[in-house]
């Protein structure tokens, strides 16, 4: 099993969901608690954070506008 420096296990993806719309998106889960969302980058080949929520409903929605190309806000966005 991969570890961090402080010798603690990485924390794993249990469930992910991909949207392939416009741009290649996904919300994941890690650790069990926090959902994250992320868009394809494919001119350097990564996964860029792009939010993240507690809420499942929250980091679906947000990916699944994110690859429409459309800006999602929940109730619980930052509001800056």
């Amino acid at each position: 099993m991969k570890r961090h420096i402080d010798n603690q296990p990485l924390a794993k993806t249990s469930d992910l969901v991909m949207f392939n719309f416009g741009k290649p998106t996904r919300a994941r889960l890690i650790g069990g608690a926090l959902w994250l969302v992320e868009a394809y980058d494919a001119a350097n080949d990564v996964w860029v954070w792009q939010s993240e929520s507690s809420q499942a409903e929250d980091a679906l929605e947000s990916a699944r506008q994110l690859s429409l190309g459309m800006v999602y806000k929940s109730a619980n966005s930052p509001k800056w």
